[in-house]
């Protein structure tokens, strides 16, 4: 299992007023039924039921910059980098979903 890694001074919200999220957006939402009570999600995938995406919780600093890097989410160059921390969840569990914008340090 991997670790955790706490990323609040890289994060904040973003404001979008209402808009739905899409693949390629950061979430951060509260989830019943997992050890993750608040998961940070790259999305990679949103289904009528699911989402799919990647928990940056469990990845580095640098392994975040590489999946931000990412341009094709279907065939990611650097996917053995973040694989351990691919995640699917159910939308029917997510609740208090916000937007966020990750901060790369220069």
């Amino acid at each position: 299992m991997p670790r955790k890694v706490n990323h609040s001074k890289n994060i904040s919200p973003r404001d979008v007023s209402g808009r739905k999220y899409i693949p390629g957006d950061i979430v951060e939402f509260t989830y019943k039924g997992s050890s993750d009570k608040k998961p940070l999600v790259l999305v990679l995938q949103k289904d009528t039921k699911i989402i799919r995406g990647v928990n940056i919780n469990y990845l580095t600093k640098y392994e975040v910059g590489r999946l931000l890097e990412e341009t094709n989410y279907k065939k990611m160059r650097y996917y053995n980098l973040y694989e351990d921390a691919y995640r699917t969840y159910s939308l029917d569990k997510i609740s208090m979903t916000k937007i966020m914008e990750y901060i790369i340090d220069e």
